[in-house]
C-alpha cells in the first residue's frame, strides 16, 4: 500500500479552520464535540457563514445546525472515529449547493483516503409524493415535493467524482449516507425502495448501531486530516469521464448530474408531461429560476419510455424534443417550479 495514507506520519491535527469559502468549518469529530460542548460551534458557524455570504443564516438553518450536527458528532464518537475530520457544509464546485458534512478519513482495508458525504435529515416522517414515485417525496415541513434523500446523496457523490480531481480517478473513495437521526422505518417507510448499494445508504435512528457499523466499514480510528488536505486540494475541473460524455450530453442533454430542485423540477416536468400524454388534456408548466435553454434536439429513444412508444410529438417551432430532455433543460436553470392545467393546480 505505499500510495496509501499510513506509509506517511498524519499532519499536525488543522482545528477550527474554515476553508476559503468551501466550507463553514473543518475539524475533526472530537474537536467538533468539544465546541458543542461548550456551546461555541453555532457561533462559530455562524461567524463563517456571515463571512462567506455576506448575511446571516436563516433560524431554520442554525435551528438545523444544532439539531443535526450533534446526533452525528455523537454517532463518529461512539463509532470511535474522534479523529475523523469533519468538513461542515462543504460548497460543491461551481454550484450554490452545499453537503452538510463530508467525513475525511482513512479506509479501514486499503488504507487509502476514504471520504462520506453525509446528508442529515431531522425528518420523522415522509410519503411518496404519488404512489409509484420513488423520487419525490411529501415532507410536512415543505409545501412542495422534495428529493429523496437517496438520490439526493447518491448526485452530490456523483458530483464531486465529477468535479474534484482528487477523486477522479480514484471514484471509489467516495460513498455517501443518508441520516434521518429523528425517524423510525415505519415513519419513511418507502424512502429506501430507491436503489442503494455499498456505495450509498440510507439509516433512522432505529437503524443507528446499523449506522454506526457502516461509519467502521468506510473510517479507520485514525486522523482524518492528510485525507482531508487531498480532498481539499483537489482542483476543480471536470474529469475525464465528464469530458467523455460532453459530446453525448450535448446531442442526448441526459449525461450531467442534476442536484436538489433541478432533479425535482425533471421529475415535474416529466410526470406533467406523460400525465398530459394519457388523458389527452393539455398542460403549462412556468419554469422560474436562473437563465435556462430549453432548445433540444429532434430525436430520441427516450419518448417511446415516456409515451409507452407513442408516435405523437410535442412539436415547438416544428421540431420535435423528448419530453425527458425537455424537462432536463428546464430543469437545470429551475429553482421552482407550477404545473398548471385548466382542471388542475400544483406548486
Amino acid at each position: 500500500m505505499s500510495s496509501g495514507l499510513r506509509d506517511t506520519p498524519p499532519p499536525a491535527p488543522v482545528a477550527c479552520v474554515a476553508w476559503g469559502f468551501a466550507l463553514l468549518i473543518r475539524d475533526s469529530a472530537s474537536s467538533v464535540a468539544a465546541r458543542l460542548l461548550e456551546g461555541s460551534l453555532e457561533l462559530h458557524l455562524i461567524e463563517q457563514f456571515v463571512h462567506r455570504h455576506g448575511y446571516r443564516p436563516g433560524e431554520s438553518e442554525v435551528r438545523s445546525w444544532n439539531r443535526s450536527l450533534p446526533a452525528l458528532t455523537s454517532a463518529l464518537l461512539d463509532a470511535g472515529l474522534g479523529q475523523v475530520e469533519m468538513l461542515v457544509e462543504y460548497g460543491l464546485p461551481l454550484t450554490s449547493k452545499r453537503a452538510d458534512v463530508v467525513l475525511a478519513g482513512v479506509h479501514p482495508k486499503t488504507g487509502e483516503p476514504s471520504y462520506v458525504v453525509v446528508e442529515l435529515k431531522q425528518w420523522s416522517e415522509a410519503h411518496p409524493d404519488e404512489d409509484d414515485d420513488l423520487v419525490l417525496r411529501r415532507v410536512d415541513a415543505y409545501s412542495r415535493p422534495v428529493l429523496n434523500p437517496i438520490e439526493q446523496v447518491r448526485r452530490y457523490c456523483d458530483y464531486l467524482v465529477s468535479f474534484n480531481g482528487a477523486l477522479a480517478d480514484h471514484p471509489k473513495r467516495m460513498c455517501g449516507v443518508a441520516y434521518l437521526h429523528n425517524a423510525t422505518d415505519f415513519g419513511v417507510a418507502g424512502l429506501d425502495a430507491a436503489e442503494t448499494d455499498e456505495s450509498v445508504r440510507m439509516f433512522t435512528a432505529e437503524r443507528r448501531g446499523k449506522f454506526l457499523a457502516f461509519l467502521k466499514s468506510r473510517l479507520a480510528p485514525e486522523s482524518g486530516a492528510k485525507a482531508a488536505d487531498i480532498f481539499l486540494s483537489g482542483k476543480t475541473q471536470p474529469s475525464k469521464q465528464l469530458m467523455a460524455v460532453a459530446a453525448d450530453e450535448v446531442r442526448d442533454r441526459e449525461q450531467f448530474v442534476l442536484l436538489d430542485e433541478q432533479q425535482v423540477a425533471y421529475e415535474l416536468v416529466l410526470r406533467a408531461v406523460r400525465d398530459a400524454h394519457r388523458s389527452h388534456h393539455k398542460q403549462v408548466l412556468v419554469m422560474t429560476g436562473g437563465r435556462v435553454r430549453a432548445r433540444v434536439s429532434s430525436r430520441s429513444p427516450c419518448w417511446a419510455r415516456c409515451t409507452g412508444g407513442a408516435s405523437r410529438r410535442f412539436t415547438p417551432r416544428g421540431r420535435s424534443p423528448s419530453p425527458r430532455r425537455c424537462a432536463r433543460s428546464l430543469a437545470r436553470g429551475s429553482v421552482r417550479s407550477r404545473i398548471c392545467s385548466s382542471t388542475s393546480t400544483a406548486s
